[in-house]
C-alpha cells in the first residue's frame, strides 16, 4: 500500500469547512482508491449517495460503502487515522464524517456507478435509478414520508434510464409508487402542480378528520392547530395550511351542522 499522509484526513477538512458534501466526496475518493489497490471495489450507497444526486438538499455526516469484500478494509482505514466504534462504524479524531460499510451485496447494477473524479482518485457512486429504487423501497415498506426519490427524479430527468427503473421497479413490487412519484413531478415540471410531491389527504379525508375530533368533542381550534402541523395538509405554511382547513370547515355541511349543536 502506498505511503499515507497521516494528516490527510485532518487537511481535507480544514479544507472543506465550508463545503461538507466536498469533505465526504474527498474522504470517499481515497478510501476508493486505496481499496483498488488489493483489488477491492468500494461503492457510496445510502445516504451519502442521496446527498450527491440532490446536490446537498439532504445532508448526511455518514459516508457508506459496499465492498465486495472485507480484505484490507481494516488496514486502509487504520493507515487513514480512522478507529473502529460499535456496529462496525469508524471515526477519526480531525472530521466529524464517519464511515459505514453495510454488509453485501450492492443492490444495484455496478454498469451503472457514477464516477466522480478528484485530485485523491475516483469515488464510485450506486447509480441513481438504483438510489431513487433504494428510496421508494423504503417508502413502500418501511414508511419513509419524505420526497428525496422526486428529488432525484427531478434533478435528474434527462438523463434517468426510465425504462430500466420501471423494470427493476416492477421486479422490487413498487411499480405505482414509482408511477406515483414520475407523475407528480410530471406535473410539477409541466407547471400543474406547486408541489413535488402530492402526498396530501383528500378533501374528504380532512373533512372525516375534522367530524371524528368534533365528535369527541375536540374544540376546533385544537383540531386546526394540530391539523396544520401535519405535513400531509395542503399548503407550504402554516398560515396556508390553515387557511385550507378554513375552507373545508366553511364549506362542509356536516361540520357546520357538529359546530352549531
Amino acid at each position: 500500500m502506498q505511503d499515507i499522509d497521516k494528516n490527510i484526513i485532518k487537511r481535507i477538512h480544514e479544507e472543506n469547512l465550508s463545503d461538507p458534501v466536498n469533505e465526504r466526496i474527498l474522504i470517499a475518493a481515497i478510501i476508493c482508491s486505496l481499496a483498488k489497490e488489493f483489488a477491492n471495489e468500494l461503492v457510496v450507497v445510502g445516504g451519502s449517495a442521496v446527498e450527491f444526486y440532490t446536490a446537498a438538499s439532504y445532508m448526511t455526516k455518514d459516508i457508506d460503502f459496499i465492498a465486495k469484500d472485507d480484505f484490507q478494509i481494516a488496514k486502509i482505514m487504520t493507515s487513514l487515522g480512522f478507529s473502529i466504534g460499535e456496529g462496525y462504524t469508524w471515526f477519526h479524531p480531525d472530521t466529524s464524517v464517519v464511515v459505514e460499510f453495510p454488509k453485501p451485496p450492492l443492490l444495484g447494477d455496478v454498469s451503472r456507478l457514477t464516477k466522480v473524479k478528484t485530485e485523491y482518485g475516483v469515488a464510485e457512486i450506486i447509480g441513481v435509478e438504483d438510489i431513487i429504487l433504494d428510496r421508494l423501497k423504503g417508502r413502500e415498506f418501511w414508511q419513509d414520508n419524505n420526497e428525496l426519490p422526486e428529488m432525484m427524479i427531478y434533478s435528474h430527468y434527462d438523463s434517468i434510464d426510465f425504462a430500466y427503473l420501471r423494470k427493476q421497479a416492477e421486479f422490487e413490487l413498487i411499480s405505482d409508487v414509482l408511477e406515483k412519484a414520475i407523475a407528480d413531478v410530471e406535473a410539477y415540471k409541466a407547471g400543474r402542480s406547486p408541489y413535488l410531491r402530492d402526498n396530501f389527504y383528500s378533501d374528504k379525508v380532512i373533512e372525516a378528520k375534522i367530524v371524528d375530533a368534533l365528535e369527541y368533542d375536540v374544540p376546533l381550534e385544537r383540531i386546526i392547530s394540530r391539523l396544520s402541523n401535519d405535513n400531509q395538509v395542503r399548503g407550504f405554511s402554516i398560515d396556508e395550511k390553515t387557511s385550507y382547513l378554513t375552507s373545508i370547515i366553511k364549506s362542509s355541511k356536516e361540520i357546520q351542522e357538529l359546530l352549531s349543536e
